[in-house]
């Protein structure tokens, strides 16, 4: 589940950090282009980072429609609860 105090958008951003080991600042208007090491491998990756972290089901296929960061951050918190 989501940290106390730490918001989708952060959980997502740590767990794209993490799998692909990126420094620079993410925000909502990012895409995976900016992103060195955000390759095919790493989406998986990451999305399964954040199924863990947040304890939700995430549809590959639903990922690549989100244009950006934020997008796919709002796209995974409305799977919380369901």
């Amino acid at each position: 589940m989501v940290e106390r105090g730490r918001s989708v958008f952060d959980t997502v951003c740590a767990a794209i950090k993490r799998e692909t080991g990126f420094e620079g600042d993410i925000t909502k208007i990012t895409t995976a282009d900016h992103i060195d090491g955000w390759d095919s491998i790493a989406h998986i990756t990451i999305m399964y980072r954040i199924e863990v972290l947040l304890g939700v089901s995430i549809d590959m296929r639903e990922t690549y429609e989100a244009s950006n960061i934020g997008e796919l951050a709002e796209m995974i918190e409305g799977k919380i609860g369901q």
